[in-house]
């Protein structure tokens, strides 16, 4: 999942990156603004 941020007339919201490792049961989510990282979690999905 990919999806860009809200731009105004002098100011841009951060993009996100959401993607699904199925094999690993594992959910990386990057948000960015411009080339710098904001915030960055992998998150463990159950088998339940």
């Amino acid at each position: 999942m990919y999806a860009l941020g809200e731009r105004g007339m002098l100011a841009k919201g951060p993009d996100l990156v959401a993607e699904l490792l199925r094999n690993l049961n594992k959910l990386k989510i990057f948000v960015f603004k411009g080339r710098k990282t904001i915030f960055h979690e992998d998150v463990l999905l159950g088998n339940g």
